[in-house]
């Protein structure tokens, strides 16, 4: 647990927090059982809830699960706001809130400039950073679509139909963790300024148009990603079924030679040029021209 103070605001962060450190927290805040309950419990889905004169809120923040960057987990920041104490707390180490507490506690510049502002000033600062990690991502994602693009029209379908899956499972993750928080920050728009002063409701703008800004973004990715994919499939589906014609027409130009040698080799008497002696010159003539005249009719109808 760390603690910054400052004559206008108190921020506590605590980072996997034990029993005492949530102890201490109910004791110096006097929170509700329920809050303490929330802490102490992941919850699947943001929320947000007012108590007296302070606000929960649960975040579900996307974090890069592999160093490739195809998949992402799910970590939760719970915030606990009111206008003189804002509370942080998190079970699993979140760069974007380590870096702003530091920077907070490094500079009183920075300090003195977000905690005069008030907490919701300090929410803004915290969370443009995680909207800025986001943010970065999105772009890595957008510069592997114009690739994605690329390929398809280079006529290489096949050697990105798994980066097309992994990008789309990319997006559907963020959309997953980040389209259900636009309510909140809604709410939060709503209850924010009561309790935390009019001068939050600027703060908390930006926080949600930030928001909205990014939801946007994901869905037009989103949207580019399955024109690709359809793209990507009806060209796949257009090289498999050219190559199916071609296997038909060959096997087509092949049956021949085998099955007019079969019929006039047939075991039986009156086979047409049995006797002749230049039987098999005329047999041999009879499967060449089958063979070019069907050949023709196939260019004719181009499907050679």
């Amino acid at each position: 647990m760390k603690i910054l103070r400052d004559p206008d605001l108190t921020w506590v962060n605590l980072d996997n927090p034990s029993s005492d450190d949530i102890a201490w927290l109910q004791k110096e805040f006097n929170l509700h059982p329920l809050v303490i309950k929330d802490i102490n419990l992941p919850t699947r889905h943001p929320k947000i809830d007012v108590f007296g004169n302070y606000i929960f809120v649960a975040l579900q923040i996307p974090i890069e699960k592999d160093g490739a960057g195809t998949t992402l987990r799910i970590e939760e920041l719970d915030l606990v706001i009111s206008a003189n104490w804002l509370i942080t707390s998190h079970t699993s180490r979140l760069p974007f809130v380590s870096d702003f507490f530091g920077k907070c506690m490094a500079s009183q510049e920075t300090r003195r400039e977000y905690f005069e502002a008030g907490p919701a000033a300090v929410i803004q600062g915290l969370i443009a950073g995680l909207f800025e990690n986001v943010n970065a991502e999105l772009d890595n994602i957008e510069e592997q679509i114009a690739f994605i693009e690329d390929e398809i029209f280079r006529g290489r379908e096949q050697n990105i139909v798994l980066v097309i899956s992994q990008i789309r499972r990319k997006i559907i993750d963020f959309m997953r963790t980040l389209e259900p928080m636009q309510i909140l920050f809604k709410d939060l728009l709503v209850s924010g300024p009561t309790l935390l002063g009019k001068d939050a409701r600027p703060y908390l703008e930006y926080v949600a148009e930030s928001h909205s800004r990014l939801i946007n973004i994901l869905v037009t990715q989103k949207e580019t990603m399955s024109t690709l994919e359809q793209t990507n499939y009806s060209l796949l589906s257009t090289k498999t079924n050219e190559n199916i014609r071609l296997l038909a027409v060959y096997a087509t130009l092949l049956l021949i030679p085998s099955i007019i040698p079969a019929l006039f080799g047939m075991n039986l008497k009156n086979i047409p040029f049995s006797e002749n002696p230049d039987g098999f010159a005329v047999v041999t003539s009879i499967v060449v021209i089958s063979t070019v005249i069907t050949f023709f009719f196939f260019k004719f109808k181009r499907w050679v």
